[in-house]
């Protein structure tokens, strides 16, 4: 289905209001520059590559994979892309393909999962 950037993390301003996408090209395509706090974005395939970047300092913006729902699993781990838990990561937990709904474990509630619908995921590459 195609990939799907995150917002921006580790930006000096609080809450980047940007997606990667938005953003300035440079001549590196995995980097974008933002006009508004005038850095560079880089984009990470994988949590361990954004890791990495941001301990460096430097802005991030995570790439996530666009399933189609049929093709989610138990175990993977999403980033909620819409709704009222937007934003949030956890790991799917079960999916019902006939009500496209996945219930997801939140770490932030503890152990109570979510029930979100199969569109609104993407899937982190933990790599």
């Amino acid at each position: 289905m195609g990939e799907h950037f995150t917002q921006i993390e580790n930006c000096d301003f609080a809450q980047c209001p940007r997606e990667f996408v938005q953003l300035a090209a440079t001549d590196n395509p995995k980097v974008r520059f933002c006009d508004q706090c005038q850095s560079p974005v880089y984009s990470c395939n994988s949590l361990r590559e954004l890791k990495a970047h941001a301990q460096a300092g430097r802005c991030v913006s995570l790439m996530l994979e666009r399933r189609d729902p049929s093709e989610l699993q138990s175990g993977d781990l999403i980033k909620i892309t819409s709704g009222q838990f937007q934003g949030f990561e956890g790991r799917i937990v079960e999916i019902d393909g006939a009500k496209r709904k996945a219930r997801i474990e939140l770490e932030i509630f503890g152990p109570g999962p979510c029930i979100v619908p199969t569109d609104a995921v993407g899937v982190i590459n933990e790599d």
